[in-house]
């Protein structure tokens, strides 16, 4: 596949459609998209639906070969969805949450912990996952503080 010829051939919504994450519920579901708030205001269709680039939140290896399926039967470009999933602290096997891990002082276990991590969601499919954060904690208001090491 020659990338910079199937680039030229997107339109520019189709440039900005790879760029949108979508919930499964979008291909799973028989909903009608066009009532979700920030949805209408994007004129997001039934049609636009395939031209998404990814989908966040599905931790089920069957649902993500249907979902592909109905995906590429109706995709245009034919280019493949990527699967991505927020495991915070674990996928399947479920492990304390990062700012825990830290608390241990125990860097081979959340080192182990991790390894799992990845394994379960990369034979599941997943391709992207937004874990671990790096970041320092500055602010102790902010509720997502848990998902970092401190």
């Amino acid at each position: 596949m020659d990338i910079q010829k199937l680039l030229s051939s997107l339109t520019i919504e189709e440039k900005i459609g790879q760029m949108m994450q979508l919930p499964p519920s979008f291909f799973i579901e028989d909903i009608n998209v066009e009532v979700y708030g920030i949805v209408n205001a994007l004129n997001l269709n039934k049609k636009k639906i395939f031209e998404a680039g990814s989908v966040l939140g599905i931790n089920n290896s069957t649902q993500m070969i249907e979902v592909q399926k109905k995906y590429l039967k109706e995709s245009r470009h034919k280019i493949p969805l990527v699967f991505m999933a927020d495991i915070i602290h674990g996928y399947k096997t479920i492990f304390p949450v990062p700012l825990a891990m830290a608390a241990s002082w125990n860097t081979d276990l959340a080192y182990q912990a991790a390894k799992v991590q990845a394994k379960e969601s990369r034979v599941s499919g997943v391709q992207v996952t937004f874990s671990p954060m790096v970041d320092i904690s500055r602010d102790p208001r902010w509720g997502r503080i848990v998902e970092g090491f401190g």
